[in-house]
C-alpha cells in the first residue's frame, strides 16, 4: 500500500456504492494515519466499519470544505461509535447520511506505542429525495415562484450544508412573512436582494 497518510495522498476508493469494499491495513508508531478518500454521486447512507484491531484505533469521518488539503478543525464530521477508544479494540462504526461529495475516512491511533492490523469497510446506500436540496448560492436557489398562498419547506442545514437559499417572486406591494421554527440547533433565516444581478451577495 502507498503512502496513505495525508489528504492528498489518500487510497482513492472512487464511487462508493452498495457493494462493500474492504481494506487491510496497519497503524501504529511508523505510520500513524491511513485516509482513504470516496465519492457520492447523490445523497446516502455512508457506513464504514472498523475491525480487526489488536490494539486500540479509531476511525472518524471528514469533509475537505477549503479544498486545501489539511484537516480544519471545522472539517470533522464524525467520530466513530466507542466513546473510551483509548482502551478498547471493539468493532467501531460510522453510519451518516451525506450529500453528494467528496469525503475523506480517516483510519488513526492516538498512541505512538500501540500497533496494530485492522480491516475497513466502506458502502454507501443512496438514499430518495422528495424534493432536491435548495441550493447554497443564489444561481441555484430552490425557485418557489410566485409567493401567495402559505408554503411550507422542510430540510435541514448543517456542517455539510451551511446554506439554503429559495427564489420568489412578488407581483404586487405585498407584506411577507417567514417563520423559522424546529430547530434543535441555532439557526437563522435572512432575506435580501440581488440588486445588481451579479449572483453575489
Amino acid at each position: 500500500m502507498p503512502d496513505n497518510n495525508t489528504l492528498t495522498t489518500a487510497v482513492p476508493i472512487g464511487l462508493l456504492g452498495q457493494t462493500p469494499q474492504l481494506f487491510e491495513e496497519f497503524v501504529g508508531s511508523i505510520d500513524r494515519n491511513d485516509f482513504y478518500r470516496f465519492e457520492l454521486s447523490e445523497n446516502s447512507d455512508v457506513t464504514l466499519l472498523l475491525s480487526g484491531l489488536s490494539e486500540p484505533g479509531q476511525i472518524n469521518l471528514l469533509v475537505d470544505f477549503d479544498g486545501d488539503g489539511i484537516v480544519d478543525s471545522n472539517e470533522d464530521i464524525e467520530y466513530d461509535t466507542i466513546a473510551d477508544f483509548s482502551n478498547s479494540i471493539e468493532n467501531r462504526s460510522i453510519v451518516r447520511t451525506l450529500p453528494a461529495g467528496t469525503y475523506w475516512a480517516n483510519v488513526y491511533t492516538d498512541d505512538s506505542d500501540q500497533n496494530t492490523g485492522y480491516t475497513l469497510t466502506a458502502s454507501a446506500t443512496p438514499v430518495a429525495s422528495v424534493t432536491p436540496d435548495p441550493g447554497n448560492s443564489l444561481s441555484d436557489a430552490r425557485d418557489i415562484g410566485v409567493l401567495g398562498s402559505e408554503q411550507v419547506f422542510s430540510d435541514a442545514v448543517g456542517s455539510l450544508d451551511r446554506n439554503d437559499l429559495y427564489r420568489f417572486e412578488l407581483v404586487e406591494n405585498s407584506e411577507v412573512n417567514f417563520l423559522l421554527s424546529d430547530l434543535s440547533e441555532p439557526g437563522q433565516i435572512n432575506l435580501l436582494v440581488d440588486f445588481d444581478g451579479d449572483g453575489i451577495v
